[in-house]
C-alpha cells in the first residue's frame, strides 16, 4: 500500500488539514481511451456537479503546483526553511517586522501554512468559483495524465474530495488509440508508440491499485459500462443525488478522423502480452475483447 505523503509534510511543518470544500470529484483515468469521457458524461448527469475535462492540459497545472511541493521532505531544506520564516522563529516577530532594514531578510518566506492555503485559493478561484458562475454548488475535473502521486497533492488541497481511479483493458484501449500521437507532457513528450502507452497504463493502473485512501475508489470501464450495481457504487462514492442512465445511449466520437487509426495487430498483442500479462491477468485482462465478468476476478467483488 502507497503512503500518503502529505501526512507527512503536514508532520514535518506543523501544518493543520485545510477545510472541507464541496466534496470535488476528481476522475483520473490510466491512459487515454479508457471510458473517461463516458463516466465524466455519467458523473455529469446528476446535474448537481460540473465536471472539467482535462483543462489547460498542456500547461500541466496541477502537476506543475504538485512539482513545487518537493523540496517540502527534502533532507537539506526542511530545516533551513523554517529559520527563515518569520512566524515560525523563536522571536518577538513583530519587534523582528520593525526592525526588518537592520535583520538578514535575503531568504524571507511566507510561513508554509499561507503556501498550502494559496494552492486552495488557486484551485478555488478557477474550478470551483467558474462552476458556480454556471450554478453549480460542486466541481470535478477530468484527468488523463495525473500520477497517483500528483493526485495526492489534490487530495492534500482538497481533504474531502472523491477520488475515481479509471482503468480499462489495455488491449482495447490500445486499440483505440493506435495511430494517435497525443501530447503526454508539452510541448516535447507525445506517444505514439506501444510501448509507452502501455508503460503509462502500467504504472498508473499499478499505483490505483497500491494507494488505498478512504476517498479514492478503483473502477474498470468495462464494469461501469455493463453493471447497474457498479454505476450505483460510482454514483455513492461521489455523492451523487442521481446518475442517468440513458446517457449509456448517447454515443460521442472522441477522435473525429478515424481514418487515422490502426487498431491492434497480432505482434501488438503479443507484446502488451510479454509487457504486462500477469497484471492484466488479475484485473481480469485476457487478451483484445476478452475481458472477464466482474464475479470472475475476485480481487474486485473481495473489496
Amino acid at each position: 500500500m502507497q503512503k500518503f505523503f502529505y501526512d507527512e509534510v503536514d508532520a514535518t511543518w506543523g501544518l493543520k488539514p485545510l477545510s472541507d470544500s464541496c466534496a470535488p470529484v476528481f476522475l483520473i483515468a490510466s491512459v487515454w481511451r479508457t471510458g473517461s469521457t463516458l463516466t465524466q458524461r455519467l458523473i455529469v448527469s446528476s446535474k448537481d456537479i460540473l465536471m472539467w475535462g482535462e483543462p489547460f492540459a498542456d500547461s500541466s497545472i496541477i502537476q506543475n503546483l504538485h512539482a513545487t511541493t518537493k523540496p517540502f521532505l527534502d533532507a537539506q531544506t526542511r530545516y533551513a526553511w523554517p529559520h527563515f520564516t518569520p512566524t515560525r522563529m523563536n522571536i518577538d516577530k513583530d519587534k523582528w517586522m520593525e526592525r526588518m532594514a537592520t535583520q538578514w531578510i535575503a531568504n524571507m518566506y511566507p510561513d508554509i501554512a499561507e503556501l498550502k492555503e494559496s494552492y486552495r485559493s488557486m484551485l478555488d478561484r478557477l474550478f470551483f468559483a467558474s462552476a458556480k458562475k454556471e450554478n453549480f454548488k460542486r466541481f470535478g475535473i477530468k484527468f488523463v495524465r495525473l500520477t497517483v502521486e500528483q493526485v495526492q497533492f489534490l487530495q492534500w488541497i482538497y481533504p474531502d474530495a472523491r477520488i475515481v481511479f479509471l482503468t480499462r483493458n489495455p488491449y482495447d484501449a490500445w486499440n483505440s488509440y493506435s495511430g494517435c500521437n497525443w501530447t503526454y507532457s508539452y510541448p516535447n513528450i507525445k506517444v505514439s508508440k506501444l510501448v509507452p502507452f502501455i508503460k503509462i497504463w502500467e504504472k498508473n493502473t499499478k499505483e490505483f491499485l497500491g494507494f488505498q485512501h478512504p476517498n479514492s475508489m478503483f473502477f474498470r470501464y468495462e464494469d461501469i459500462i455493463k453493471r447497474s450495481d457498479i454505476r450505483e457504487k460510482l454514483r455513492e462514492h461521489c455523492l451523487l443525488d442521481s446518475i442517468n442512465e440513458d446517457i449509456l445511449q448517447v454515443r460521442q466520437r472522441g477522435i473525429q478522423n478515424t481514418q487515422s487509426l490502426k487498431g491492434i495487430s497480432t505482434r501488438d498483442i503479443q507484446q502488451i502480452e510479454k509487457l504486462v500479462g500477469p497484471l492484466t491477468k488479475k484485473l481480469g485482462y485476457l487478451g483484445h475483447k476478452r475481458t472477464l465478468s466482474y464475479e470472475e476476478v475476485p480481487s474486485f467483488h473481495q473489496n
